[in-house]
C-alpha cells in the first residue's frame, strides 16, 4: 500500500533544544478601574456624569454605588457642564466641544460657528465655558499671544460673536475662574489672576477692572437672595452684591437652601449665616468636583476614582470607591494565583480583587477595613489572607471570608503547612510570630527570648511541617524551630558580614532556598533538615539584582531580577536556574513556567503574561487506512486532536502523549470515506503553538475521495476559530471586524459572524 505522507515543519529540531522561548502579554485590568476623576455633572435620566484622567466617561444611576464606563469623545478634557433641563451639555478641551441633548447618553461634536480657529496666525484655544440659561453661552478663547476673548452665543451654542477681547493672560494657566450673573442684566467674569470684568447688558459688552497680580480668584456662586459668593485670596473690591470669602484655594462652591457648600483640598467648608461661620468636614481623598442633585442629595468626586454622597443635603456624606481606586497593596507578596485562569490580590483598604478568564471576570470584596496582604490556600475552598490585625479564612473558594482579630499591627506574611495549623506575622516594630492550630479561630504568639534578641527585621519564614521552621534573623543568622516555635536554635548560614537576607521558601519537607545579597550579588543557598548549607546558585553582577524568591512547586522556583530598568524572572531547582524574558512589574506570581500574573501597583494595572516554547512541529505517516503514525518535536506532552470536515464540522477528537516523540492515532473506522483536516494542539499548561491543520485521508477501499475545500471551510475548535479563505472577514454581532491573524482568532464568550463572499455563518460562543 502507497503511504500518504504530510510534513509540517516551522522551524527546525535544533530550535527546541536550544529551549527558544517567546512571550505573549495580556492587559488584563477592566476599562476604567483605576485612575480619578476630575469634573462631575448630572444628567437627566442617566445619572450622574464624571470625567476620569484616562479619557473617559462614568455614569451612575445609583448615586456612585456602581458605573458604567466608556471611552469619552475626545481626550484631554477641560471642562463638563450642564444645563439648568438637565438634558443640554457640552464636554472641551482645548481644541474641541462635543454636545449632548439627551443627558449625556450620546454626545457629537459641535461647531462654533463664528469663533476663529486661528487669530494673528496662531491657532485659538478654548479655556471656559459657562451657560448662562439654555439659550445664552459663554466661551473664553485665546491664542496665547494678545489675551483672552469671551464670545456668546444666544442660540445654544449654534453661533457665536465676540463680545470682549485683550481681557488678560497669555499664559497655559489664563482663564475665567467664574461667570455668574446676579440679575439677567448684571454680571461678573473673575479672572483667574488680577481682574474682574463686568458687563451690564446680559454680556453683551464687558468693562475690564485690573486688581493686583496677587489676587487670585476661584469659583463663586449665585444665592438664592440675588447675593453672589466669590471665593478668593489676596486683596479685592468693594463690589455691590458681592460677598467675598477668603480661602487659598477652592475646586467648588454650591448654594443648597440655605447653605452655602465649598470644596477645597482640605475637605468642606459649610456656613449657613452667609460666611460668618463656617463647618468644617474633613474628607479622607482629595475631591476635584461637586454637583447638587437636589437640595438634599450631593456628590463629590476626586482621587483614586473616590465619590462622597448625601442624601440629606450635606450634613452627612458616605464614601464610595470603584474598582481599584484605593490601588493594590504594593507588598512583595499580594497577589496569589490559584489557576492558570484565576487570581487574587489584595488591596491597600482591605478589598480583595478576583480575576478570571483572563480578564473577562473581575470582581471585589471589601474584606477588611485596613491593609491586607498575604493569601495562600491550601484546597480549592479552603484559604487564608492575612492583614493589619486581622486573620481571614474562607470555605467557599474566596467567594466569603471570616476574620478574627489579632494583635500584629501589619500582619504581612502567612504559611500554613496544614489545613489547620499556620503561622502568620511580622509587625512593622515588633518583630512576632503567631501561630493557630485550629484553622485560625484561636491564635497565640510566640515570643521567646531567642526571638527577641535575633529577630528585628521583617524577612518571611517557611515551615516544613506544623513542627519544622525556619525565619531570617539578623546578622546572618537564621532562627530553628523544630517543635512548631515553643523553642529557637540560633543558626548561621555565611560568615560573610556583607550578607542580608531576603527572602525563603520552603522545598517540599526537604529544607529550605534563601535568597540573599552577599558582596553586592545575589546568592540562593540551600539549607537541608541536618543544616548541611550550600550555595545552588549564584547569580553575576551582570545579571541584575533581586529579592523576590518564590515557589512554583516543591521541585521548581523562581527568582526576580532587576538589571538596568529592565525585569526578568530565572526559574530553577537545586541544579540550574534559566533566564526566562517577561515584561514584570512591581509583584508576580509564576503559576508554572507558562503562566505569569504580574501587576504594576503604580498604575493598578493587571498583565497575564504567556510564556511559550518553541512551536509545535508534526508530521503524519499513514500506515494503513485508517492508522497513521505521528512524528513531533516534544516529548511526553499531551496533545489534543480534532477531526474536522469542509463544513468545520469536528468529526472526531481524541488526546494522546506525544511519548519519545512517535506516537500512533487510531482513527475510528465509523468515520466516513473522506478527506478530512486534522487539528494538533498541546494539552493545557504547556503553551506550544498550535499547528496548522493537517490533510488526512481515510479510506476502507479505492473508491476517490474528494478533498477538504478550504476556500470555504472554518473550524471551531474549543474557542479558537481557524479561517481558511483569505477573503473571509470576522465581525461581531456589533459590526466590528477582528483582525484574522494568520487565519487564526482566539474568541471570547459572544456572538460573531463569518462572512465569506455570499457566505454569512453565525458563530455563538458561550
Amino acid at each position: 500500500m502507497k503511504k500518504f505522507l504530510t510534513l509540517f515543519v516551522f522551524g527546525v529540531l535544533a530550535s527546541f533544544a536550544a529551549n527558544a522561548q517567546y512571550t505573549e502579554t495580556k492587559n488584563i485590568t477592566p476599562l476604567g478601574f483605576s485612575g480619578y476623576f476630575q469634573y462631575v455633572a448630572y444628567g437627566k435620566d442617566n445619572g450622574i456624569i464624571a470625567v476620569g484622567n484616562k479619557n473617559l466617561l462614568y455614569t451612575s444611576k445609583d448615586t456612585c454605588k456602581s458605573w458604567t464606563i466608556q471611552k469619552a469623545p475626545i481626550d484631554s478634557i477641560r471642562g463638563l457642564i450642564m444645563a439648568e433641563d438637565q438634558t443640554t451639555g457640552f464636554i472641551y478641551n482645548l481644541y474641541q466641544i462635543y454636545k449632548t441633548v439627551d443627558g449625556g447618553k450620546t454626545w457629537s461634536e459641535h461647531k462654533t460657528n463664528g469663533i476663529p480657529q486661528v487669530i494673528d496666525k496662531r491657532r485659538v484655544e478654548y479655556r471656559n465655558f459657562f451657560i448662562k440659561n439654555i439659550d445664552t453661552l459663554f466661551f473664553i478663547i485665546t491664542n496665547r499671544v494678545n489675551g483672552m476673548r469671551i464670545y456668546m452665543s444666544v442660540d445654544n451654542g449654534d453661533n457665536w460673536t465676540e463680545v470682549a477681547k485683550d481681557m488678560d493672560g497669555n499664559s497655559y494657566f489664563s482663564g475665567i475662574a467664574n461667570m455668574c450673573f446676579v440679575t439677567s442684566n448684571h454680571g461678573f467674569a473673575f479672572g483667574t489672576a488680577g481682574f474682574y470684568a463686568e458687563t451690564q447688558d446680559g454680556g453683551l459688552t464687558w468693562e475690564k477692572h485690573v486688581i493686583s497680580h496677587l489676587t487670585y480668584f476661584y469659583d463663586g456662586v449665585k444665592c438664592s437672595d440675588g447675593t453672589m459668593i466669590q471665593v478668593h485670596d489676596g486683596s479685592v473690591p468693594d463690589i455691590e452684591g458681592v460677598k467675598w470669602v477668603n480661602l487659598i484655594e477652592s475646586d467648588k462652591i454650591c448654594s443648597v437652601a440655605d447653605k452655602i457648600i465649598i470644596l477645597d483640598s482640605d475637605g468642606l467648608r459649610t456656613t449657613q449665616d452667609m460666611g460668618s461661620s463656617w463647618i468644617q468636614t474633613e474628607l479622607s481623598t482629595t475631591c476635584n468636583d461637586m454637583v447638587f442633585l437636589s437640595e438634599k442629595i450631593g456628590v463629590l468626586v476626586g482621587m483614586n476614582l473616590t465619590s462622597y454622597v448625601t442624601l440629606d443635603g450635606g450634613e452627612t456624606w458616605t464614601k464610595y470607591v470603584h474598582g481599584g481606586g484605593e490601588r493594590f497593596s504594593g507588598g512583595i507578596r499580594d497577589i496569589y494565583v490559584k489557576n492558570e485562569n484565576e487570581c487574587f490580590i489584595t488591596g491597600n483598604t482591605g478589598r480583595l480583587f478576583h480575576i478570571s478568564d483572563d480578564g473577562d471576570s473581575w470582581s471585589w470584596n471589601d474584606v477588611h477595613n485596613q491593609t491586607i496582604h498575604e493569601l495562600t490556600f491550601l484546597t480549592r475552598d479552603i484559604g487564608y489572607l492575612v492583614g493589619k490585625n486581622i486573620l481571614l479564612k474562607t470555605l467557599d473558594g474566596g467567594n466569603t471570608w471570616l476574620g478574627q482579630s489579632i494583635k500584629i499591627s501589619n500582619a504581612m506574611y502567612l504559611d500554613f503547612p496544614s489545613i489547620d495549623t499556620g503561622f502568620v506575622g511580622y509587625s512593622d516594630l515588633i518583630p512576632s510570630i503567631h501561630k493557630t492550630e485550629n484553622g485560625g479561630k484561636n491564635l497565640y504568639s510566640l515570643y521567646t527570648k531567642e526571638y527577641r534578641i535575633n529577630k528585628t527585621n521583617r524577612a518571611p519564614f517557611a515551615f516544613l511541617t506544623t513542627q519544622k521552621g525556619l525565619v531570617c534573623a539578623d546578622n546572618n543568622k537564621i532562627l530553628y524551630t523544630p517543635d512548631g516555635c515553643e523553642t529557637w536554635e540560633v543558626k548561621s548560614i555565611s560568615d560573610n558580614e556583607n550578607m542580608e537576607e531576603r527572602d525563603i521558601v520552603a522545598v517540599g519537607t526537604q529544607g529550605w532556598l534563601i535568597s540573599v545579597i552577599e558582596d553586592r550579588k545575589i546568592k540562593i543557598y540551600y539549607v537541608d533538615t541536618t543544616f548541611s548549607i550550600s550555595i545552588i546558585h549564584e547569580f553575576d553582577e551582570s545579571e541584575g539584582k533581586g529579592f523576590i524568591l518564590r515557589k512554583v512547586s516543591d521541585t521548581l522556583f523562581c527568582i526576580g531580577m532587576f538589571q538596568n530598568e529592565k525585569r526578568n524572572l530565572y526559574f530553577g531547582n537545586l541544579t540550574e536556574w534559566r533566564k526566562t524574558d517577561i515584561p514584570f512589574y512591581t509583584t508576580f506570581y509564576a503559576y508554572n513556567e507558562h503562566v505569569i500574573y504580574t501587576y504594576d501597583a503604580n498604575m493598578t494595572s493587571v498583565y497575564k503574561v504567556i510564556v511559550y516554547d518553541d512551536s509545535l512541529q508534526v508530521s503524519l505517516q499513514k500506515e494503513s487506512n485508517y492508522k497513521y503514525t505521528l512524528f513531533s518535536n516534544v516529548q511526553n506532552v499531551p496533545l489534543n486532536l480534532f477531526l474536522t470536515n469542509g463544513t468545520g464540522e469536528v468529526v472526531w477528537s481524541g488526546q494522546l502523549n506525544s511519548g519519545n516523540g512517535e506516537s500512533t492515532i487510531d482513527f475510528p473506522e465509523t468515520i466516513e470515506n473522506g478527506s478530512y483536516l486534522l487539528h494538533i494542539e498541546s494539552g493545557k499548561g504547556y503553551y506550544y503553538k498550535k499547528t496548522e491543520p493537517i490533510e488526512v485521508i481515510l479510506k476502507a477501499d479505492d473508491t476517490p475521495v474528494m478533498e477538504v475545500s478550504q476556500e470555504k471551510g472554518y473550524t471551531l475548535s474549543g474557542r479558537t476559530l481557524y479561517v481558511y479563505s483569505p477573503l473571509a472577514k470576522l465581525y461581531t454581532i456589533l459590526g466590528t471586524e477582528i483582525p484574522l491573524d494568520n487565519g487564526t482568532v482566539e474568541l471570547k464568550t459572544g456572538i460573531y459572524m463569518l462572512v465569506n463572499g455570499n457566505e454569512n455563518k453565525k458563530i455563538i460562543i458561550k
